[in-house]
């Protein structure tokens, strides 16, 4: 008698009369017949062995399923209906060898367990060798913290710009997801951008601390937070079209000189005082204001040296680049200082400079 046969009798022996302990041994036997002949076995063969064993799997305990599922669960050709009933069992120990191992569990049946078992099924399936993207949407969106951290480090899970999006979402106020996240090479960029901008400072320095790649992302991420704040906060762009109107007819009646200057500046008028040095420096308004609103104050000085003024009328123009305040009595000592060292000759040949520098500027752009 050959041994198929010896085990085809055994079966039904132990179907139809054995003990759970008889079904448990006929199983075993089944089971060793199969992983020894494995390779060997043509499709015909294996679905053989997938009634065969699926009949005993659903009279044994939990135990011997368990140990089932660790003896399939690596086997590339193993019974495909054995291995989902064992992937769908609420028993995790029954589950987790054949969700984590096997390759016979197509997208459809891990996109199914992880859509509706508990989280320790989802954690198994979080570990396997490859997950695709329909599988990790569902991992991030029902996962809990465990599950998410390990897909998260799992290098061969593929995300979806969606999946990424959710993952990052859920990153916050866990610096080690963060870490996980931010470590992985496929990252998208504007995923990236928002990991970093919600994570901690903690998490921060934990990802430039572990990759150069991560750090050098970090610094960009931060420039650019810090160029974003800088631009909401900025104050609406300065409109000089009255400014040089108001001049303009001033001009007609009389020439702007060191008086007018020093009324606007006076009475707190940026874009009138303005307009009026540029008359003054023979220098379009908007090479003036450029100074007034982004240079420092020696520019500033230089203009007022250039223009011929005097130093109280140089000090309100000081106080009214820096908004109102200008500076302590210590800062406005030292400018006084700069502003007697430097000779008008000198400031002017400065400013001849600054537009040359800027015209070549313009011409490049």
């Amino acid at each position: 008698m050959s041994a198929y046969t010896m085990v085809a009798a055994e079966l039904e022996d132990a179907i139809a009369n054995g003990s759970s302990q008889k079904r448990v041994e006929a199983l075993r036997r089944i089971t060793d017949l199969f992983v020894n002949g494995a390779e060997q076995f043509s499709d015909e063969q294996v679905a053989l062995f997938d009634q065969v064993i699926a009949r005993l799997a659903d009279e044994i305990e939990a135990r011997a399923r368990a140990e089932l599922a660790d003896r399939l669960a690596h086997i590339a050709n193993a019974p495909t209906s054995v291995i989902i009933d064992l992937a769908k069992d609420d028993t995790v120990e029954v589950a987790t060898p054949v969700l984590t191992y096997s390759q016979r569990l197509d997208d459809q049946v891990l996109v199914g367990i992880a859509k509706t078992k508990s989280q320790h099924h989802l954690l198994a399936i979080s570990q396997r060798e490859t997950i695709s993207e329909p599988v990790t949407d569902v991992l991030v969106t029902r996962g809990d913290q465990h599950v998410l951290r390990s897909v998260a480090q799992n290098v061969g899970a593929r995300f979806s710009d969606n999946g990424f999006g959710v993952l990052v979402s859920r990153a916050q106020k866990d610096d080690v997801l963060t870490t996980h996240i931010g470590l992985r090479k496929d990252i998208p960029r504007h995923h990236m951008s928002k990991l970093i901008e919600k994570a901690s400072e903690a998490a921060r320095r934990k990802l430039a601390a572990v990759s150069p790649v991560a750090a050098a992302e970090v610094r960009r991420v931060l420039d650019e937070i810090a160029a974003r704040l800088k631009a909401e906060n900025a104050p609406p762009p300065r409109n000089y079209t009255a400014a040089k109107a108001l001049v303009a007819d001033m001009r007609k009646l009389a020439e702007i000189g060191e008086k007018e200057i020093r009324v606007f500046a006076q009475s707190g008028k940026f874009e009138e005082t303005v307009v009026a040095l540029a008359v003054m420096c023979r220098m379009p308004a908007e090479s003036i204001a450029a100074i007034f609103e982004h240079e420092k104050s020696d520019m500033c000085l230089v203009l007022a040296r250039a223009a011929g003024l005097s130093w109280p009328t140089t000090k309100l123009l000081l106080i009214l680049q820096s908004g109102g305040t200008g500076g302590s009595d210590q800062d406005m000592a030292i400018a006084k200082d700069n502003f007697d060292k430097l000779q008008p000759a000198t400031a002017q040949r400065v400013v001849r400079f600054y537009q040359a520098r800027k015209a070549a500027g313009a011409g490049n752009a």
